[in-house]
């Protein structure tokens, strides 16, 4: 098995339980702290994405709101694929 984080092989105990998804402390912390990240960007991106589809104003969406839209949903798509990555812990 290799580190969610890193790709590392992670060393496995021969005890019960669940199997460690992590190579080391260190990743398993950084791997929250992206996840927080990616979160609250994900947060940013869907708001954004709001307004673009409503419009800023109430008055529909223009030709220039319709272009960040299609940005924004790319980006909402690529954030959530990468907590995806982060959160497959069979590595599927």
């Amino acid at each position: 098995m290799t580190c969610v984080k890193c790709g590392r092989e992670v060393p496995q105990s021969a005890g019960r339980g669940r199997p460690r998804s992590y190579c080391s402390t260190a990743c398993r912390r950084a791997m929250e702290y992206e996840l927080r990240r990616l979160q609250k960007a994900l947060e940013t991106v869907e708001q954004q994405l709001r307004w673009c589809r409503l419009g800023r104003h109430g008055g529909g969406t223009s030709q220039y709101e319709a272009s960040q839209a299609s940005r924004h949903e790319a980006e909402r798509v690529r954030l959530e694929e990468r907590m995806r990555e982060l959160l497959d812990e069979d590595g599927e």
